[in-house]
């Protein structure tokens, strides 16, 4: 986007502080295996304005402290006036509010969680930021986040149509083409361990596309290892 070094540290500081209000949440209800009922809803629904009081207790206050309170404060609050804290916020939600909480979403479903274990693939939670940006997401700030990342981000295990297993190196820079990663092949289709080279699956040439993602660590792949 074009942002100079001071304006990307406070981004990244109001990203790292954005969910400090949850420090005050009791941790029965933080921790709760199963689903939070009404009464523990509001309690979670608390943490921004609990996030905005904690931080408000530094000495010293200044332009990042605002910063990173708009952060807090800002991050479950969505473009069409929904999400919380339910506050009439005449201003609009800042630049920062708006990208921590693209980000907070994806790290939320792409993570697995006490009171979720089963996480999203990256494609399935960039589609689901895709289809409510406009109402609850910057449209803009949703399309430069996927092109950043990719449909299928560097690292992804896949399966390929052709049986093939590979992970993705490198992201094709036409939106058009998000699908079509350029990837590494490290099995054939009977799962034996093969060096298939880097294939552009955007090359018709390919004749193979990927089928389905998998979990890397549930199938004791170092993705990393493709990447020295």
């Amino acid at each position: 986007m074009g942002l100079g070094k001071n304006r990307l540290v406070e981004l990244g500081m109001a990203a790292i502080f954005h969910d400090i209000g949850k420090s005050c949440i009791p941790l029965a209800v933080l921790n709760k295996p199963g689903a939070f009922d009404e009464r523990e809803w509001a309690v979670v629904r608390r943490h921004p304005v609990s996030g905005v009081k904690e931080l408000l207790k530094l000495k010293g206050a200044d332009a990042l402290t605002a910063r990173i309170m708009q952060g807090a404060f800002e991050h479950h609050l969505h473009l069409d006036g929904t999400g919380y804290p339910r506050v009439a916020y005449p201003r609009g939600i800042s630049l920062g509010g708006r990208i921590v909480a693209i980000a907070d979403c994806y790290d939320a479903l792409t993570s697995s969680r006490v009171y979720r274990r089963t996480a999203e693939p990256p494609e399935v939670t960039l589609r689901f930021i895709l289809e409510r940006s406009g109402t609850l997401y910057d449209p803009v700030l949703a399309k430069l986040f996927v092109n950043a990342i990719g449909l299928y981000p560097a690292g992804t295990l896949c399966q390929l149509t052709s049986g093939e297993l590979a992970v993705v190196v490198r992201n094709n820079p036409d939106p058009e083409l998000w699908e079509s990663p350029g990837v590494r092949i490290i099995a054939g289709p009977g799962g034996v361990a093969a060096d298939g080279g880097v294939v552009d699956l955007a090359d018709p040439a390919a004749c193979r596309r990927i089928a389905c993602t998998l979990d890397a660590h549930a199938n004791g792949i170092d993705v990393a290892r493709y990447f020295v």
